[in-house]
């Protein structure tokens, strides 16, 4: 399996689009992880009221009723320690999130993205 880091907007996406984001992942190879800063996003999202601040809460429950492995913090914006780790570890990003994607492609980064319900995996 090829290890696949989710973003905090890939991990909202259950909640928000009714997708088993985890079950398309599995079929396409890739072994889900996240960072704890994404993890540290969620948490502060969820303190919202309405709609984000509950995609967040489910974030964090599936998290952790999937068992879905937390990397270490990298003490620098999300989306740069997201770029770092997926450099230095040869991963894939898996994010909906536009401006991070552009980013990824230019570093040479694959993104896994979720387009109308459907996952799809770019090289």
């Amino acid at each position: 399996m090829r290890e696949v880091i989710l973003d905090t907007n890939f991990l909202m996406i259950p909640g928000k689009f009714k997708v088993d984001v985890f079950h398309e992942l599995a079929l396409e190879g890739f072994e889900p992880v996240t960072l704890k800063n994404c993890i540290e996003e969620l948490k502060k999202i969820s303190e919202k009221t309405g709609a984000q601040g509950t995609y967040a809460k489910i974030a964090l429950e599936i998290v952790e009723k999937n068992g879905i492995p937390i990397k270490r913090k990298v003490i620098q914006a999300t989306d740069n320690a997201i770029i770092q780790y997926a450099i230095e570890n040869i991963c894939s990003v898996a994010t909906n999130d536009r401006e991070l994607i552009e980013r990824l492609k230019t570093a040479g980064i694959k993104v896994v993205r979720l387009r109308q319900n459907k996952m799809i995996v770019e090289e």
